[in-house]
């Protein structure tokens, strides 16, 4: 049972949405006589893409992304970048990226496609940005998992359910 709300962060838009669709999730009715919520519930805090936020003593950057047919939200937590969702990325959200050294990435497909970068522009992305390693996530049915792994550089690596990454190396 839940003890406490949860803090959440959201942009404008997903914030918006949210209290919309999920407002009892912010305004639960009440709790029970032990004090646990029976509900989930979330205190929202909202930012900006391209804020700066600290959370827990982690520095964190919001990183705007362009998502096709609208805009999803990147983050980099000082060395790490999680860029997820995305099919464009300006020159100031690689700017954001410089310097990091592992960046988990979105790539749905290895052909063109509508919201989502391809295989083929996503190395050219990790190639420009160079981290130590990049794992592919959001991986869809086109991406055969050991296809991916042999065709892609040493530094690449495609993501896989219940992976732990190594941050020390």
């Amino acid at each position: 049972a839940m003890k406490s709300r949860i803090l959440g962060y959201a942009d404008k838009k997903t914030f918006r949405e949210i209290k919309k669709r999920f407002g009892y999730v912010i305004n639960p009715l009440s709790t029970n006589s032990v004090g646990y919520y029976y509900k989930p519930c979330i205190d929202l805090m909202e930012f900006t893409s391209g804020d700066k936020l600290k959370i827990k003593g982690i520095d964190i950057q919001t990183i705007e992304q362009d998502h096709g047919f609208s805009k999803s939200v990147g983050f980099r937590f000082e060395k790490i970048a999680y860029t997820t969702d995305v099919k464009r990325l300006s020159n100031k959200a690689f700017k954001l990226l410089a310097g990091i050294e592992i960046w988990v990435i979105g790539v749905f497909t290895d052909k063109e496609h509508q919201t989502h970068v391809d295989l083929e522009e996503a190395l050219r992305w990790i190639r420009k940005v160079s981290p130590k390693k990049a794992i592919l996530t959001h991986m869809g049915p086109q991406l055969d998992y050991q296809m991916v792994q042999q065709t892609t550089p040493k530094n690449v690596y495609p993501a896989y359910d219940g992976m732990v990454i190594d941050t020390s190396s």
